[in-house]
């Protein structure tokens, strides 16, 4: 085979509710570990609300070995706030390039950076004018606003509001917007080269997988870092689910099971170090697997279900088989979103079916989610390293909490763990307002 355009996974970093790198989350998966917790969020306090989540213990962002100079400069820069977003994203990456054993040139190189994540810092800036907001109601102090010279408050304007509100959420705020995140890493880590945000709903990591792929294909890059996190605590994007009816109440994560009744959160962050084969074999780096490429489509529906009325996301599989140019007899396991919603998982089955129905012994399907919950837009990330250590370990993870099994669902569930030979493997991903994307990985030979 060729070596030239090839892309592989370096280095591999997970940090979730079972373990903080691929040893631990490893350990925790073939023992079906599981650490759910139910978790209280307090607005002072108040008992605002109270969730399952698949919690991350005990995260000490100093014990991760990263430049203390520029953290306490990130920390000056937002007036003392500790991003925890930014705090996942940048552990995962330490540990990433760790794992690679990449070494470079700190002021000259060509390092590229993709990261994801579906709305970093939102919820501390949700907290941070709900708190505020609440605060100017309950203050007996007005000097802040207009009186007149006897003292007595005028009234109150909206825009005397807004200029009290914006004065302690300027920074705050500002940092919402994705090119800060990047500028962090980026400046935490010195990388100098070609870099993107990706926000496409639960399937980013599938497109930053790719976006970094096409980078080192095209000769940009010979390295790009891919990372993504969720740390979902705040209870904002839980009253979203919520009021979707989407959101387990019991805790549990029931991929295709008859019973599924919603996804629960994981608090997690994923790094991986993606890599042209030469200059990967060059320094000797580790080899998780060749990504060979993927499909990728927006189908333009609904925002919380996908359109199944139509076929895009079998389109996505089949473009993944058709970019990768492997036959699909080949594949050996794949791994779907698994979220544990009725019509979502429905549409996954439909469409694993249909694409494999034409084959007598249809590939294996396993779902991670219910070890350790859904990781929103770093999800893909964090289930792909799963993934490519089961690819190099020839073992399948059982799908937890599936059964009794849909009885509308006619695929290969894995309801037991299997040692299996394993080759080529598939991950698919179909996220919020029709983002699918599905990529395909080879165990690399030696």
């Amino acid at each position: 085979m060729q070596n030239k355009n090839r892309t592989v996974v370096t280095g591999i970093a997970p940090l979730c509710s079972i373990g903080r790198g691929k040893e631990l989350l490893w350990d925790a998966v073939v023992n079906e570990r599981t650490h759910v917790v139910k978790d209280r969020f307090m607005m002072g306090d108040d008992l605002s609300e109270e969730f399952y989540l698949h919690r991350m213990d005990d995260f000490d962002i100093s014990s991760f070995g990263l430049d203390g100079h520029i953290l306490e400069w990130i920390t000056r820069w937002k007036q003392g706030y500790v991003d925890m977003d930014l705090m996942y994203l940048s552990a995962a990456i330490k540990m990433a390039l760790a794992d690679s054993q990449l070494k470079y040139d700190l002021e000259n190189n060509n390092i590229g950076l993709v990261l994801t994540h579906e709305n970093p810092g939102l919820e501390p800036l949700f907290d941070r004018v709900a708190s505020l907001t609440y605060d100017n109601l309950m203050c007996d102090d007005m000097s802040a606003y207009p009186s007149s010279e006897d003292g007595i408050v005028q009234k109150i304007k909206k825009k005397d509001v807004l200029e009290q509100v914006y004065s302690q959420c300027e920074i705050i705020g500002y940092d919402t917007q994705t090119f800060m995140y990047l500028y962090f890493v980026a400046k935490l880590f010195s990388i100098h080269g070609f870099s993107l945000f990706i926000n496409n709903a639960c399937a980013s990591g599938m497109y930053a997988l790719e976006v970094a792929r096409q980078q080192i294909l095209l000769g940009r890059c010979p390295v790009v870092i891919v990372a993504g996190a969720d740390r979902p605590r705040m209870g904002y994007k839980y009253l979203w689910f919520r009021n979707m009816n989407l959101y387990a109440k019991d805790g549990l994560i029931r991929p295709f099971g008859k019973d599924r009744n919603g996804f629960v959160f994981g608090d997690a962050a994923t790094g991986l170090v993606l890599e042209d084969y030469d200059h990967a074999r060059a320094r000797g780096a580790p080899l998780y697997g060749e990504y060979l490429g993927g499909g990728f489509n927006l189908e333009g529906g609904k925002v919380t279900f996908p359109d199944a009325t139509k076929n895009f996301y079998k389109r996505c599989v089949e473009a993944a088989v058709e970019n990768s140019g492997v036959d699909k007899a080949d594949i050996d396991l794949i791994v779907p979103h698994g979220i544990g919603t009725p019509i979502t998982d429905l549409y996954e089955a439909r469409t694993i079916f249909s694409t494999f129905a034409d084959m007598a012994a249809p590939p294996l399907v396993t779902a991670f989610k219910p070890y350790f919950g859904h990781n929103l837009g770093g999800c893909a990330l964090l289930e792909t390293v799963l993934l490519l250590l089961a690819l190099n370990q020839d073992y399948v993870p059982r799908t937890l909490n599936c059964e009794p099994i849909d009885p509308k669902i006619k695929i290969n569930i894995a309801t037991r763990a299997y040692s299996k030979k394993l080759s080529i493997v598939m991950k698919m991903a179909c996220g919020f307002a029709g983002y699918n994307g599905v990529g395909i990985f080879r165990k690399v030979s030696s």
